[in-house]
């Protein structure tokens, strides 16, 4: 279980990542397709930090963090 859950939370943070660094002229739209993605990783990461015990958790945490911060600069790009 321990590394399927790793898996799951490093390739959904790298997914959103990824897609949030496209480029569009509508960012808009951009940003609304990838949220709950980005929702249902940073929920993944916390459970397995809460549940699992080892130096693994420190890396799901890490992931969702960049994550996080890509999404939220696509976010600024919005603002801006």
């Amino acid at each position: 279980m321990k590394p399927l859950g790793l898996a799951a939370i490093v390739l959904l943070g790298f997914g959103v990542v990824f897609y949030s660094q496209a480029a569009s002229p509508n960012y808009r739209s951009l940003f609304i397709y990838p949220a709950p993605f980005a929702l249902l990783q940073l929920a993944l990461a916390v459970l397995y930090f809460r549940f699992v015990r080892s130096l693994s958790r420190w890396v799901a945490l890490a992931c969702s963090a960049i994550a996080l911060l890509g999404f939220s600069e696509l976010g600024f790009r919005i603002l801006s």
